[in-house]
């Protein structure tokens, strides 16, 4: 992937990024989507960018406009990742936050105006263990189901197929 840079071509980077990942696209005017991309930095706040697809080179390799930094979904590192999904015609942002007090934030995103909005912030309940990870699934009828990943402590092994013990055990 590529992307246009004082006229000529370069490879697509953000600036201070140590990792980057592309967390939601965007239906755009062109034949591939637009891409939302989350950088790690290090830092406590993950920047996100905004790539507008432009056209393919000689080679076929996607070409996108230069990064733009878009209004980022509030994160820390003590939080869980950011998911962004489109839901029908709409992309949203969902933060969930990893502390004793477990909210699931929700923003819209403007492509126009390339920015995320707040649209809802709910309390998590039910969960009595740390949560290690979520991911959100957008449903055909328009709803999304939210997965939540939770650590209870305890080790497990698998078993061998005939139940006798588990593998890891020499007897």
């Amino acid at each position: 992937v590529t992307a246009v840079l004082n006229g000529g071509l370069a490879p697509l980077s953000f600036p201070k990024a140590i990792q980057s990942t592309v967390v939601g696209v965007v239906k755009g005017n062109g034949e591939y989507p637009d891409l939302l991309v989350q950088c790690s930095s290090g830092e406590s706040e993950a920047p996100m960018y905004y790539c507008t697809y432009k056209s393919k080179d000689l080679s076929g390799r996607l070409v996108y406009e230069a990064p733009v930094a878009v209004s980022s979904i509030p994160w820390s590192r003590e939080d869980l990742a950011v998911r962004v999904c489109a839901v029908g015609s709409r992309i949203y942002g969902f933060h969930l936050s990893a502390g004793s007090g477990k909210i699931m934030s929700v923003y819209e995103f403007n492509a126009s105006s390339r920015t995320f909005a707040s649209v809802a912030s709910v309390p998590v309940s039910g969960i009595d263990y740390g949560v290690a990870g979520f991911e959100v699934i957008p449903q055909e009828n328009g709803n999304i189901e939210v997965l939540v990943l939770c650590d209870d402590g305890s080790v497990y092994y698998p078993t061998l197929a005939d139940r006798t013990h588990s593998s890891y055990n020499s007897a």
